[in-house]
C-alpha cells in the first residue's frame, strides 16, 4: 500500500477510509526492520503525503546534533545525581520495610543511567522539538499503552498547546496488566501534566476494567472498536451456521508450554472420543504445535470467522487473545490452563467459558459442556462497541468541542 502512496492501519481502520480523520498529522515511531530501511520508509511516507490530505512523519526526523548533545548532557547529569543519592534511595526501601525493595535496585540503575535512561531523554527532547513546531492543535489522539514515552509526549504537548488529549485504548484490557492500573496519586493534581484529558475505551468490558482499576469515570469516553471492526461486523450479520457435530477447532499458541499442555489434554483422550470427534488445528503463525499431537487432525489456515461456522468446540491456551474472538463468535470455548501458573486469560471470570486445569477431564467437558448452569448461550452484547458508521468517533473528532 505504501508503494502505491496509500496508508492503511488496523489501528485507525475505516476512520481513514470514511474520511472521518482528515487534514491531520500522523506522528510515527520508526522500528528497525530487515524488510525496509529508515531512508526508504521516509521516501514512502513522502509518497503517501503527496496523495493524502493527512500528513505523515517519523518523530526521528526531528533528531539533530543539538538534541544529541542535550541527551548526552542530561544522561551524564542523571548518572551523577543517582550515584550521589543511591545509598539514600536504598535506605528508604529498608526504612519503609518494603520487602521487595531489592528487586527494584537493578531496575532503578537501568532507568537512571542505563540504556533506558538514554532512550527516555531521546524521546523527551524529540517530542519537545515536535510540539514546539506544531502549535495550535485542537485535538490529539495517541495509542494508549501507558509506556514511558507517552508521559514525555503529553508533558511537552500540554506545555506548548491548549488542545484536548485523548488516550485511545484499542485492544483488550487484561485484568493482570499493570500498565492499566492507577496509583492513588492519580486522584490529585500532582500528575495532571502527565495525563491525557480523556481515555477512550472500545466497549463495556474495557470500561468496567478501567473503572475497577481506579480511572475516574468522568474522564472515560466510549468509541467504536476499530481493531475488532471486521469481527463485530461478522457477528452482526447473523449468518446461519452449518456447525458439524462433535467437531473441535484447536488454536495453537506462541507459548511452547501452552501448546504442549493443549496437546497433553488432547493426547490423553480415549479411543471413543478420538474416533467420534473430528479435530482441526490452526497453528500460531510463528510457532508449530502439531508435532506434539498424536491424533488424526486436519490442518487449516482459514480465518476464525470461517472456521467457527464449521466447528462445535474450540480449544485454546491460557494467554491467547484469540479466545475473545472465539467467545464473541459463540464458540463452545475450552481454555487449557497451564499448571502451576496464574490464569492469564483475557476471559478470566467470564461466563460461557470452561477453564480446564485437569488435563484428564477434557473428555468429560466435551461430552457434557452444556450441562452446567453457566453455559446458557446468552448473547454477548457490548463487549466491543460497534457501529458501521463510526458515529461515536465522528462526533468526537469532527463535532464535539
Amino acid at each position: 500500500c505504501l508503494k502505491k502512496g496509500e496508508y492503511k492501519s488496523s489501528y485507525w481502520g475505516d476512520l481513514l477510509k470514511k474520511n472521518i480523520i482528515n487534514n491531520s498529522c500522523f506522528a510515527h515511531i520508526f522500528f528497525p526492520s530487515k524488510k525496509i530501511s529508515y531512508s526508504k520508509s521516509i521516501k514512502l511516507l513522502k509518497k503517501v503525503n503527496y496523495h493524502d490530505s493527512n500528513k505523515h512523519f517519523f518523530v526521528e526526523e526531528f533528531f539533530s546534533l543539538k538534541i544529541f548533545f542535550k541527551v548526552i548532557f542530561h544522561w551524564i547529569m542523571n548518572i551523577y545525581r543517582y550515584t550521589k543519592n543511591k545509598d539514600i534511595i536504598q535506605m528508604e526501601f529498608e526504612k519503609k520495610n518494603i520487602s521487595t525493595g531489592f528487586l527494584f535496585c537493578e531496575k532503578l540503575e537501568e532507568e537512571f543511567y542505563g540504556i533506558s535512561s538514554l532512550i527516555s531523554f531521546y524521546y523527551f527532547f524529540l517530542f519537545k522539538e515536535i510540539n514546539t513546531t506544531f502549535k495550535n492543535l485542537s485535538k490529539t489522539f495517541y495509542l494508549y499503552e501507558n509506556q514511558g514515552w507517552e508521559k514525555s509526549f503529553i508533558y511537552n504537548l500540554k506545555k506548548n498547546n491548549l488542545n484536548k488529549i485523548y488516550a485511545v485504548q484499542n485492544s483488550t484490557v487484561r485484568f493482570w496488566d499493570l500498565r492499566f492500573s492507577v496509583n492513588s496519586y492519580k486522584n490529585s493534581n500532582l500528575f495532571n501534566h502527565l495525563e491525557p484529558n480523556f481515555y477512550l475505551v472500545n466497549g463495556n468490558d474495557s470500561f468496567e476494567k478501567f473503572v475497577e482499576n481506579g480511572y475516574p469515570i468522568k474522564k472515560i469516553k466510549h468509541v467504536e472498536a476499530i481493531r475488532y471492526f471486521e469481527l463485530m461486523k461478522f457477528i452482526n450479520l447473523n449468518l446461519n451456521k452449518s456447525i458439524k457435530k462433535n467437531s473441535v477447532l484447536v488454536i495453537g499458541d506462541y507459548s511452547v508450554k501452552s501448546n504442549m499442555n493443549i496437546a497433553k489434554s488432547i493426547n490423553n483422550l480415549d479411543k471413543f472420543v478420538k474416533n467420534n470427534f473430528n479435530f482441526s488445528v490452526k497453528e500460531h503463525p510463528l510457532r508449530k504445535m502439531t508435532n506434539h499431537l498424536n491424533i488424526e487432525y486436519n490442518k487449516t489456515e482459514l480465518p476464525l470467522e470461517k472456521l467457527i461456522n464449521e466447528h462445535e468446540f474450540a480449544i485454546v491456551g491460557n494467554t491467547t487473545s484469540a479466545a475473545i474472538d472465539l467467545y464473541l463468535l459463540g464458540s463452545k470455548l475450552i481454555i487449557i490452563l497451564d499448571q502451576n501458573f496464574v490464569n492469564l486469560s483475557p476471559l478470566k471470570d467470564v461466563d460461557n467459558v470452561y477453564f480446564l486445569s485437569n488435563y484428564l477431564k477434557l473428555k468429560d467437558v466435551l461430552l457434557n459442556f452444556n450441562n452446567e448452569d453457566k453455559f446458557n448461550n446468552k448473547k454477548k452484547t457490548n463487549f466491543f462497541n460497534y457501529n458501521p458508521n463510526y458515529d461515536l468517533w465522528d462526533n468526537l473528532i469532527n463535532k464535539e468541542n
